[in-house]
């Protein structure tokens, strides 16, 4: 079984505590960012505020374009290079304290599902968290609020269009309870893909008929399961791969391929090359041999107008928004406790008061400028 703390010596390894704002949070807005190939125990979030960015992880290359994000599962080795000449992202790091395993993947392919009501609901709440976030009142706890708020949504919906987006796949949509099983059944071939599997052993431990296991891996996720199991080999592989301390056929028993030469098959299904051609390729484009680059910026840039979020102590029911000229749309009120109301007044442009009937000491305040 393999220990995933294991990998913490490895030079492509960058903890998501480092650094950190709010107690295992961080969050850095950026211009024009290069972060060679990396990893990370918790969850990395990009969201593109201007321009684009290339994001390479695992066997896929994402565009993620202006309005977008892209979440990173831990122990994902991937890049983020901007692609336009001012480009801005604000990077979100997520501790694995934070992190339950079980939970499931939310890495996916971002221009299948960003056109979805859940996607952009998920970008104005991520928006709204990075504001906060940038405030001179922000605290470990408001934060902290946010985050379970947003967290399990993201989870859930990308481990569903996880499987929504597998070309192969031959009957149902992704559901919830997919979600569930197909998390367990991964999580289990992710740190068991070192061992000799068989149905046996992983419907033994999940508790489910080895002949509905294997007739629900190929109906839901479109591989059998050996095939399923030579997924998490290959991409478990590549953290080792490109820390070049090993050789090919030592990563290749290291990960369970029964030998180099399976290895040399398998790799290019996935990659399109040799795992000796993936290493000279992107040997030098990790963190063992490149720097971060990027200019760390204040979100003042994007101007208050573009402001949709703002949490505000208050003592009472008045509280004084101050928002530039012109006129709002109140989207939401909400509360540690509840939601106040949706879509309750319009806020006037000159005294830029709104009345709120809580005693309540926290309050977030999504607005629409019209």
């Amino acid at each position: 079984m393999i220990d995933y703390r294991n990998y913490h010596s490895s030079p492509l390894f960058i903890s998501n505590k480092e650094g950190t704002d709010f107690e295992g949070l961080s969050f850095k807005t950026t211009r024009n960012i290069y972060h060679p190939y990396h990893f990370h125990d918790g969850v990395e979030i990009v969201y593109v505020h201007k321009g684009a960015v290339l994001v390479n992880a695992f066997s896929l290359t994402e565009t993620v374009k202006e309005g977008q994000f892209i979440p990173c599962d831990p122990y994902l080795v991937h890049s983020v290079e901007s692609m336009t000449a001012d480009t801005v992202v604000t990077t979100i790091s997520i501790s694995g304290d934070y992190i339950d395993e079980n939970d499931g993947i939310i890495s996916s392919n971002i221009q299948m599902v960003a056109d979805t009501e859940e996607y952009a609901r998920l970008k104005d709440d991520i928006l709204e968290w990075i504001m906060m976030g940038a405030m001179p009142d922000a605290t470990t706890d408001k934060m902290l609020w946010q985050m379970k708020k947003i967290f399990p949504r993201l989870q859930k919906f990308m481990s569903v269009a996880f499987l929504d987006t597998k070309e192969d796949r031959i009957t149902v949509q992704g559901s919830e309870r997919d979600h569930e099983r197909l998390t367990s059944i991964f999580n289990y071939l992710f740190c068991h893909h070192d061992e000799t599997i068989k149905l046996d052993s992983i419907s033994s431990e999940l508790f489910i008929s080895k002949y509905y296991l294997s007739h629900y891996i190929k109906r839901v996720f479109g591989y059998t399961l050996k095939q399923a199991l030579y997924y998490c080999r290959t991409e478990e592989s590549v953290i080792d791969l490109l820390d070049d301390k090993m050789t090919i056929a030592e990563v290749a028993a290291k990960h369970g391929f029964p030998s180099v030469r399976s290895y040399n098959e398998l790799f290019p299904r996935y990659y399109g090359v040799t795992p000796a051609e993936y290493r000279r390729r992107h040997l030098k484009e990790t963190v063992k041999h490149k720097d971060f680059a990027g200019e760390e910026i204040s979100l003042d840039f994007m101007g208050r107008e573009e402001t949709t979020g703002s949490t505000i102590h208050f003592n009472g029911c008045s509280i004084t928004v101050n928002l530039p000229k012109g006129s709002y749309e109140v989207l939401s009120v909400e509360t540690e406790k509840n939601n106040i109301s949706n879509r309750m007044t319009k806020l006037n442009a000159k005294n830029k008061m709104i009345t709120i009937d809580s005693n309540c000491e926290e309050l977030i305040l999504r607005i629409k400028k019209q």
